[in-house]
């Protein structure tokens, strides 16, 4: 008889062979209507899903009690699952250990699922989109904005430059919100954002002189040799 630890590592591995499969999937081809092809994978993965969240909620069968009312949540969960973009295996994971942690006897409709898919800022440490926008004065100097969480730059690098400087904090926020929820989706699933970022500008050198300048350092160089030539030639300066 098996102990828990090697169920918990069968229940894992299968988790993710399942998870693999819609993960490959959430990059299928679409039909003409712009649709995504169920391929067998999802089919399969979707299924097991399913399967696991039966038996996390013991009531599941007040929300499906028959065939046919499960089988048309599961068209209709796979449809949710790739509007909302959740195929990848820490989303899937994350939104089943969720499940496992919610206590409730009944199943979550697809909207909670999807919400529990998608790790919250302060799950991956990071600031939430009101602290992130608090950010944007020090956003505008590049010796402060350096110090900003990547996530943080790349939303606020993402907003056009009139935008940024001329529309109200008002107006202001849902844009930078907009950017900074996908950016917060990307890092959830490992993606680098680093492209993203604005690129720090190579500290500047001696500024340009100008002509008046340019000259007064010929004469002061040329002043320099005649005093040389006079403290080790004596009276010849103009001798070789």
């Amino acid at each position: 008889m098996k102990n828990i630890a090697e169920l918990a590592q069968q229940v894992r591995q299968t988790e993710i062979a399942g998870i693999c499969d819609l993960q490959q999937a959430g990059h299928a081809q679409q039909s003409n209507n712009g649709q995504p092809v169920v391929s067998t994978q999802t089919a399969r993965l979707v299924n097991h899903i399913f399967t696991e969240l039966q038996v996390i909620f013991p009531a599941w069968r007040v929300a499906f009690p028959d065939k046919s009312s499960l089988d048309n949540a599961k068209r209709t969960w796979t449809k949710a699952l790739f509007e909302s973009r959740i195929y990848h295996t820490r989303q899937i994971e994350l939104g089943l250990r969720k499940a496992r942690q919610s206590g409730s006897p009944h199943i979550p409709s697809v909207g909670q699922f999807i919400r529990w898919c998608v790790p919250t800022c302060e799950e991956l440490n990071l600031p939430t989109a009101e602290q992130a926008f608090s950010m944007i004065g020090d956003f505008r100097y590049e010796e402060t904005r350096q110090h900003l969480p990547m996530v943080v730059q790349a939303a606020f690098h993402q907003i056009g430059h009139w935008d940024l400087t001329h529309l109200s904090q008002q107006k202001l926020f849902p844009v930078f919100q907009s950017h900074y929820d996908g950016l917060i989706r990307k890092v959830a699933i490992g993606e680098d954002i680093s492209q993203l970022c604005p690129v720090l500008l190579p500290k500047p050198g001696e500024r340009t002189l100008t002509l008046e300048e340019k000259e007064r350092r010929r004469k002061a160089g040329l002043s320099k040799i005649q005093q040389l030539k006079q403290q080790y030639f004596g009276g010849n300066v103009h001798g070789n």
